[in-house]
């Protein structure tokens, strides 16, 4: 199976367009399809394409065209491509999971640990040999920790760095999405108003929460020009 996606120079849609006309030519000489029909770009042409086979059976049906109505604060549009959207016969490739050990020391009733301590945990082993001792006393503690506050195992998932992502970011993207709705629903100009603004507001609080995550980052590595390295790398996807 083979997919391509992208975006072009090429105006697909206008016959006088040489390039896009033999661009158009090409992938069907080779028994492939442009699935995407209609404007996709705020100048009314053709520019995004998913390129599948003829009988591709990846692509769930046509790809649809949407204005996604994301605006800065000038009303003007952030993008001036439209988005494509296509449902593909894909699995989502899943998130690794990580076992961890944990012991809930937080939740210990420190009066009562300490008396258990007291009461259990003192030498009563006349074995004179001093490994034998200390291997007795640290069993006895492990045997009122494990009491106390008893080994989980827990299975996290594991996630790329979000560190910068906080509370503020995601109440933002709630409010946003909220008011999108009520856009879609009512289609009144105060409420698109109100969305255009919320999605200038959500905008600038995540570019400014990464900004402050990753200033902070370079100046706690300082000089260390090896971990400097690797989060640039991290940052350019390497």
């Amino acid at each position: 199976e083979i997919i391509i996606v992208g975006d072009l120079n090429f105006h697909l849609d206008d016959v006088s367009d040489c390039g896009g006309r033999r661009f158009t030519e090409s992938p069907s000489d080779r028994g492939l399809v442009q699935q995407v029909e209609g404007p996709t770009h705020i100048r009314g042409h053709t520019l995004d394409v998913i390129i599948s086979r003829e009988n591709s059976s990846i692509l769930l049906g046509e790809p649809s065209i949407e204005d996604t109505q994301i605006y800065n604060d000038k009303s003007n549009a952030f993008l001036d491509h439209f988005a494509v959207h296509s449902r593909i016969n894909l699995s989502k490739p899943a998130r690794l999971k990580k076992s961890l050990t944990i012991r809930k020391i937080n939740y210990i009733d420190v009066e009562s640990f300490k008396a258990e301590i007291d009461t259990n945990c003192f030498i009563h082993n006349n074995d004179p040999a001093i490994e034998n001792l200390v291997k007795s006393h640290n069993s006895d503690l492990k045997a009122v920790l494990d009491k106390h506050a008893p080994v989980q195992t827990k299975i996290i998932t594991m996630r790329p760095n979000t560190e910068w992502y906080g509370d503020k970011i995601r109440k933002a993207k709630v409010e946003r999405r909220k008011a999108e709705r009520t856009m879609r629903k009512t289609k009144l100009e105060v409420h698109k108003f109100i969305y255009k603004k919320l999605c200038v507001t959500s905008k600038k609080i995540l570019i400014q929460s990464k900004t402050d995550y990753y200033s902070n980052k370079i100046s706690d590595i300082g000089n260390d020009h090896k971990k400097l390295f690797k989060l640039t790398n991290g940052l350019l996807g390497n």
